[in-house]
């Protein structure tokens, strides 16, 4: 029978060059046209350890990285081992001919294909034992009758700038590579090539991409994970876009960088995760009592503390909720896939911008660092930009004037007539402070009561802008499993396979956590029969908060806290499991 699909892993340890070869194998296929998922298992370790590079390949749309292994490529002893047990019946492992490891877990049916991939490197080169990587690869795609033209032109890519004596090595190896494949079965599949390239992507890169569009013009970070990339991404492209980006000296410095700079009127954004979120949330108060566009993003992983650095989850809703003290405006936004971490930073950026407030959007390592083929992108979206005060000579600016709206004239320094004090007590139209020797005083109670509320009037403003929530699937169904973040694509195809199986499900998904979409979300709430909700955390967290802001308590909840990455067997076995309750 031919495969419409394939999932290819290459295991190894750090620094064996495994990411470069995902990569290479993931480019190779979405160049002919397929849709292609990329995911990076890491440890928080520079060299050794455990690693892993999982691609998906399909004639259809990608949306999560599956449940089994095609073929697995294994560098070492420990790869093998722990990657093939997620081999599907009568897989593929491909291992160095003198690898030794234990074969006795593999599960039934696995074919072991032992090739001279380090002998035959060295051979042509015996210090450079990492060019058994392109032997692998030319045997893999020998496998599966991919032409060696095409994987020569991505070699010469990829090693272009590194001088021809190493591109020469890698072509006469990927001639070797496919001499070995010639050796073994060949790997039947039924994928339609249109030749057509697409977008691969990863999240990180996405939401970078996405706030270029929006106007960004300046970034601030201090390196942490699986946020990282968004700064090695803007940094690399900052001359092309007329962009400042700065690497400072700890998560305080960076969100009060990005405030000063949109404080000067530039589009500002900061990125982080839990850890260095947890610094930043004062400065948040701060954006938000001074009324300051800002937007950052929290790509969580495992908490607490230092946690799992370079694992998967969704725990941090509760901190992003609380951040700072008080009652402020802000908004909390969670991207579902690429795609959406693209139009979601857009968004972001437009609605700091027209309510001028602190946008937080929340990110995870697995939507962060996972790649993606987009058929399309739109890289002209509609933006709003600063509207300029316009006041009278003898007019007093007000920069925080009581509006309908609750958005307020905005200056930035250098404008004539139109200085104030951006400070973080409270204070009154003129930006006069009503914290000190007015505190208390009748008409200072009167002004921090008519200042709040013209604040919080934002989260309407903000409300309005809303899209209405994606949904999936008959609106009739048994089953409506709920998801947020990153948990769509995974939701999305645990639905499909559910009807498959005769348990008719539907699923809707979570964009906007605050303010609450309390009026779309509802009725889909009251129409769900057998409602389930799928997130990566222990407590439930949006869970909770679903139930503070409408009544509703939802009874089943899978829940996923091993900093694992979800797949669908897994939300289809707990489905399965509840509804023979």
């Amino acid at each position: 029978m031919k495969k419409n699909e394939l999932i290819i892993r290459i295991g190894g340890a750090a620094g064996d060059g495994v990411a470069s070869m995902g990569q290479t194998i993931a480019k190779i296929f979405s160049r002919q046209g397929l849709y292609v998922h990329g995911l990076n298992y890491y440890q928080s370790v520079v060299r050794g350890g455990l690693v892993g590079w999982n691609v998906r390949i399909s004639n259809q749309p990608v949306k999560n990285q599956g449940d089994y292994i095609d073929i697995l490529i294994a560098l070492t002893p420990l790869a093998a081992e722990i990657y093939s047990l997620e081999l599907r019946k009568n897989g593929i492992l491909i291992v160095d001919e003198e690898m030794k490891f234990l074969e006795k877990n593999l599960p039934s049916g696995v074919n072991i294909y032992r090739v001279p991939l380090v002998k035959t490197a060295r051979q042509q080169d015996p210090k450079m034992k990492i060019l058994k990587n392109t032997v692998a690869i030319g045997v893999v795609l020998k496998m599966l009758g991919i032409p060696l033209e095409i994987f020569e032109n991505m070699l010469i890519e990829t090693f272009k700038n590194k001088g021809q004596e190493i591109v020469e090595k890698n072509l006469k190896l990927a001639k070797e590579g496919y001499k070995a494949g010639d050796k073994l079965l060949p790997y039947t599949l039924d994928f339609q090539y249109n030749g057509k390239p697409k977008l691969f992507i990863s999240g990180n890169e996405a939401a970078a991409l996405g706030a270029l569009a929006a106007g960004l013009k300046f970034y601030s970070a201090y390196p942490m994970t699986p946020a990282s990339s968004i700064l090695h991404f803007l940094a690399k492209h900052a001359v092309e876009y007329d962009l400042v980006v700065k690497q400072a000296e700890d998560e305080l410095a960076v969100i009060n960088m990005a405030i000063g700079a949109s404080f000067t009127g530039a589009k500002s954004m900061c990125a982080t995760s839990g850890g260095g979120f947890a610094l930043m949330t004062e400065a948040v108060g701060l954006a938000g009592m001074t009324e300051i566009p800002i937007v950052v993003i929290n790509s969580m992983r495992g908490g607490p503390s230092t946690g799992l650095p370079t694992q998967t989850e969704q725990g941090d809703f509760n901190q992003l909720f609380g951040a700072s003290q008080g009652d402020y405006p802000k908004v909390i936004m969670a991207a579902t896939n690429v795609e959406d971490a693209y139009n979601t930073l857009v968004e972001a950026l437009n609605i700091a911008e027209l309510a001028q407030l602190p946008v937080l959007v929340a990110l995870d390592t697995y939507l962060s660092e996972h790649y993606e083929t987009l058929d399309h992108i739109n890289l002209e979206p509609e933006i709003i930009e600063r509207e300029v005060p316009v006041i009278k000579e003898e007019e007093k600016y007000l920069r925080y004037k009581f509006t309908e709206s609750g958005v307020s004239p905005r200056s930035v320094p250098g404008e004539k007539n139109m200085q104030y004090v951006a400070s973080s007590d409270e204070h009154d139209e003129d930006s006069t402070l009503i914290s000190d020797v007015r505190a208390g005083l009748p008409d200072a109670v009167i002004i921090r009561q008519k200042m709040m509320e013209k604040r919080m009037k934002k989260l309407e403003l903000v409300k309005s802008c809303y899209k209405p929530p994606d949904t999936y699937g008959d609106e009739e169904a048994k089953v409506t499993l709920i998801g947020w973040g990153s948990t769509r694509g995974v939701i999305e195809e645990a639905v499909d396979l559910l009807n498959k199986m005769g348990v008719a499900t539907n699923a809707f998904f979570i964009r906007y956590l605050y303010p609450f979409d309390r009026e779309r979300i509802i009725p889909l709430l009251k129409k769900a029969k057998f409602p389930i909700i799928i997130e990566g955390n222990y407590s439930g967290q949006v869970r909770r908060h679903i139930h503070a802001e409408t009544g509703f308590w939802i009874p089943h909840a899978f829940l996923k806290y091993d900093g694992t990455y979800l797949k669908p067997k897994e939300v289809v076995d707990f489905v399965m499991e509840v509804v023979k309750e």
